[in-house]
């Protein structure tokens, strides 16, 4: 029993090891199956984030192609309007066109027929010039030079390159700025937009000035000539010839430069045409019946020849002059101003000698020291120059301007004038204005009362001053200088005129005036460069500088208002002299004004 119980036991032992190796076997089977179903559970939890990661990048791209997609939408609505509003462009562009080319034909047409009337004008004036003698055909031909000049000054107007660069700084965000002007002037124009001005520095200035001219006094070609002191020569009796000489040329005319010289005819009761003849009658003045005419002559070397004369031609042999009276003037420019500086119009020479006449000179220094500073605006029209010219009541202003008058039309007389006319008398031409009750009646020109081709007067009817005051008042008369009658008036501004007088402690400084000698008023200082040795200029071994702080005030010269258009002149103490001085000034600006954007 022990032995089968022993046997019983092993059979059982060796079951239950199998059972145990059966139970391990499964045990691994199921121990591999869990790692293999956690390996797949990995994996697939890996799988399920790469899934969750792709769907989330997946749904912001979408969301982003939404975006786009909307943009893309709005940029083609965009560019839809912009081609409904090109077509548009288009169609307006063509109709301009077709517009353009009916204007091109009608132009076309009318430069044709302007073209035909220009060739019959330039036949006509031809066959004119032709018929004339060679002096009128200089003239004319002077005449066209002077204008191509005009023209070309306009065109160089520095004032389009002020409003372009105006405009630039105002798109900058610059409102005002600073300018100066440094050119040597006896007058300047202020610029457009200029609000205040201080003067910085003022210069001297020395000319040698001289009048060359004196009459011979005795009989010639049937005339009687006589002259007194004042320059003034009366002619009388018949002419045996067509010219009539005053004296042989001297040797200060009888030499290379440039020369002004000029014809006054002060009485002529018969209206005898006469011209001033230079040497000989090779270059003469224009010829005239009354006031004056002048020329500016460059004599080159092979026109020098002792022995020629200077005297008056233009009339025909057995002219009775009558008690005729002229003056006759010569002036060596070339002396005066130094070669190459001459003035190289009669114009730009009276602006600086205004005088109708001045008496023989052989030749003086003359230095400008200013005086007195002038500001003064733009309308000239000042009643305080006013004088009795019965039955008028005007005022005569300086011949070399050129003017232009406005008067503000649809007005009334003012109380108390039943009438008045404004006159303006320039160059042989006269214009009037009838001012009643209703306002201005009517503008007429008419030169059939003028005397003297450079007259310049105006006046008003009746003759009082409260009266003509009242007129400009009432009808904002403007007198305005340097414009042309194709030009615009400014706008309307009273009269006014501030002068600034130079302290006597200032003009008292040694050598003040001199060429070179300079007052600067920013720096309070005088600096004396030269000195005057008899009649030429020497300078000095040494610059001799003075403090003048303690001698003018602190706001000398300093921020004055000025108005644009207006004048700033520089007066010396005569004013049959407006010689140009160096100066400076600065301007504060407003842009918008100089660019024409207010």
């Amino acid at each position: 029993m022990s032995a089968d119980t022993a046997t019983q036991a092993a059979k059982r032992a060796e079951t239950a090891q199998a059972s145990a190796e059966t139970s391990a076997t499964q045990a691994d089977t199921a121990r591999q199956g869990a790692e293999t179903a956690r390996q797949q559970a990995v994996t697939a939890q890996n799988a399920a984030k790469i899934s969750a990661a792709q769907a989330s990048t997946a749904a912001q791209q979408t969301e982003a192609d939404k975006t786009i997609t909307a943009g893309y939408a709005k940029t083609a609505k965009t560019c839809a309007d912009s081609t409904a509003a090109d077509r548009q462009a288009v169609q307006d562009m063509a109709t301009k066109v077709t517009a353009d080319k009916a204007t091109v034909a009608d132009h076309a047409a009318k430069v044709a027929e302007d073209r035909t009337a220009a060739e019959t004008a330039a036949q006509t004036a031809q066959a004119v010039a032709d018929s004339l003698p060679d002096d009128y055909v200089t003239a004319v031909g002077k005449i066209a030079e002077n204008t191509a000049e005009i023209a070309n000054v306009k065109l160089t107007d520095k004032e389009l390159q002020r409003r372009v660069n105006a405009l630039y700084s105002i798109g900058q965000g610059i409102t005002h700025q600073f300018e100066t002007d440094t050119d040597t002037a006896y007058q300047k124009t202020v610029p457009t937009g200029a609000k205040l001005m201080s003067v910085k520095n003022i210069g001297g200035r020395s000319i040698v000035f001289n009048q060359i001219f004196q009459p011979r006094k005795e009989a010639n070609n049937g005339a009687t000539v006589t002259a007194d002191s004042d320059g003034m020569i009366t002619i009388n009796g018949t002419t045996t010839a067509s010219y009539i000489n005053f004296r042989d040329v001297t040797p200060e005319q009888n030499k290379v430069g440039k020369y002004a010289f000029k014809l006054l005819i002060l009485n002529n009761p018969d209206s005898i045409s006469m011209k001033f003849s230079f040497l000989n009658r090779s270059q003469s003045t224009p010829a005239i019946t009354s006031g004056s005419s002048a020329v500016i002559y460059n004599q080159t070397q092979s026109e020098i020849s002792l022995g020629k004369a200077t005297g008056i031609s233009g009339f025909a042999v057995g002219t009775v002059f009558n008690d005729v009276k002229i003056k006759i003037q010569i002036f060596d420019l070339t002396t005066m101003f130094g070669a190459g500086n001459e003035p190289s119009t009669v114009e730009e020479f009276e602006k600086m000698f205004p005088a109708d006449y001045y008496p023989y000179n052989a030749g003086e220094i003359i230095s400008a020291g200013t005086e007195e500073i002038v500001e003064q605006g733009k309308n000239l029209f000042d009643i305080e120059k006013c004088v009795s010219l019965v039955p008028y009541y005007g005022f005569e202003i300086d011949t070399n301007k050129t003017l232009k008058i406005a008067l503000k039309d649809k007005k009334t007389c003012p109380t108390g004038v039943s009438f008045g006319i404004v006159y303006i008398f320039h160059d042989n031409t006269m214009a009037n204005w009838l001012i009643t009750s209703k306002g201005v009646v009517g503008a007429i020109t008419d030169s059939s009362t003028m005397v003297g081709a450079t007259q310049v007067m105006v006046a008003c009817y009746p003759g009082n001053k409260e009266t003509m005051q009242s007129i400009a008042d009432a009808f904002d008369i403007m007198l305005v200088d340097g414009i042309y009658k194709s030009d615009t008036m400014p706008a309307y501004a009273p009269f006014h005129r501030n002068e600034y007088p130079i302290p006597e402690t200032i003009k008292a400084l040694s050598g003040y005036g001199i060429e070179g000698n300079v007052t600067d008023y920013e720096a309070k200082t005088y600096t004396q460069n030269n000195t005057i040795d008899g009649t030429a200029i020497k300078a000095l071994d040494t610059p001799i500088v003075t403090d003048i702080s303690t001698l003018i005030p602190d706001d000398f010269l300093r921020n004055i208002e000025v108005e644009a258009g207006g004048s700033v002149i520089f007066k010396n103490s005569n004013d049959n002299y407006h010689i140009p001085v160096p100066s400076e000034e600065e301007y504060i600006v407003k842009l918008s004004e100089v660019g024409g954007t207010t």
